[in-house]
């Protein structure tokens, strides 16, 4: 509440009307004037006031209409049986009812899962709930229980974040594990990757496994194939046609070089020939007589021969 009012204020605010007026009827002195600066006070704010909440050019408006003298406000007792009878009084005027145990736990949840998440301020909590109670039409917890509340909201909303956080990193590592066969490195925003890290170079994407002759290669994810080559993609994701090809091309080379057998009979023998100096075969030389494919050089071996005659 303001401290500060000016009198265009103080006559549209504090001003009462003829349905408040009759609830005086049977006041006097320092109740009356604490009565009606309550009535119009839970008006305003929806809530009770404390004594410092009250503003003293209200008082003094106020006082001015109940026909009492403004510093008998200070002699309204603020506990015992005449203010909790005055405040049931004014409930009922305006419609409202007590908070019970169970409106603060729907508050606790109803902070926990709507306002926590897009504020942090503890003032900005406080407002939320007042305002929630007006709507409901229950009068609201007193401070110290707000506080209270607005405690135990913000650890339902810490409890819970943290809960669903680890949820989606198990999640995504047990996805992970299933495509891959290997554990998964990497979490919750690793590599701008959501929630099982998704985005990480280290998380492969879905990996296509040929017929039982290929194998998954743990360091990158990458697909090897039968013969020993690498048919990974940049990122070691697998390359189906790049895999075809080269296993193609191995095929067609096997053709070739034993189409020029018979034409070549004489290179195959150099190649296993000594090197000057009396070194062993060049590397890479098969031995003499072995041809692609396991066959032999029966043309070199009858050439040999004859030199030797």
């Amino acid at each position: 509440m303001r401290r500060e009012w000016e009198l265009e204020d103080l006559i549209e605010c504090w001003t009462l009307d003829e349905a408040e007026v009759k609830l005086l009827a049977n006041k006097s002195g320092a109740t009356r004037l604490g009565f009606a600066l309550m009535l119009k006070f839970f008006e305003l704010e929806g809530r009770f006031p404390r004594r410092e909440d009250v503003p003293k050019a209200a008082v003094d408006y106020m006082a001015g209409q109940v026909k009492v003298d403004a510093a008998l406000f200070a002699e309204y007792r603020w506990s015992g049986s005449t203010i909790e009878y005055h405040r049931a009084q004014i409930r009922r005027f305006h419609g409202f009812r007590e908070t019970t145990v169970a409106d603060e736990d729907k508050l606790t949840f109803w902070l926990a899962d709507k306002i926590c998440p897009v504020e942090t301020s503890r003032e900005r909590l406080r407002a939320a709930l007042l305002a929630r109670c007006r709507e409901d039409r229950t009068e609201p917890p007193t401070p110290k229980q707000i506080e209270r509340l607005a405690g135990a909201a913000e650890a339902l909303f810490e409890r819970e974040f943290t809960a669903t956080t680890m949820r989606h990193r198990q999640a995504g590592a047990s996805q992970g594990h299933r495509v891959t066969g290997q554990p998964v490195r990497g979490g919750v925003g690793e590599g701008g990757g959501g929630a099982a890290g998704t985005g990480d170079a280290h998380v492969p994407v879905r990996l296509r496994r040929r017929a039982g002759a290929d194998q998954v290669d743990p360091a990158g994810g990458a697909v090897l194939g039968a013969q020993g080559g690498d048919d990974r993609r940049p990122g070691g994701v697998a390359d189906p046609a790049r895999a075809q090809d080269q296993r193609a091309g191995r095929e067609e080379g096997r053709e070739r070089a034993e189409q020029r057998v018979p034409a070549g009979a004489g290179q195959v023998r150099h190649l296993g020939q000594a090197r000057p100096g009396g070194a062993g075969p060049a590397r890479g030389a098969r031995p003499q007589g072995d041809l692609p494919g396991g066959g032999h050089d029966h043309a070199g071996r009858h050439h040999r021969r004859g030199q030797g005659e």
